[in-house]
């Protein structure tokens, strides 16, 4: 297996890069993504808010669309 140096720039190429290791037959591969809700006028605030109706801001947008960037990218 491929292992990260700590002299690596960007973990996460290191780290995709072992996605093209070669895998016995009966191995897969998961991979779990947190994502974390946009950002609102409440985390602005400091609050820690559970509201799912919450409005996000104009950084809440921005982080979203980023988001569904990088998501069709993941298969």
């Amino acid at each position: 297996p491929m292992v990260a140096s700590s002299t690596t720039a960007d973990p996460f190429v290191t780290w995709r890069s072992c996605l093209s290791e070669t895998l016995h037959p009966e191995e897969t591969v998961t991979t779990i993504l947190l994502i974390r809700h946009g950002h609102t006028a409440q985390t602005e605030a400091g609050k820690l808010y559970s509201d799912p109706e919450s409005v996000l801001t104009e950084k809440g947008h921005a982080e979203i669309n980023a988001l569904a960037q990088l998501l069709p990218a993941q298969k």
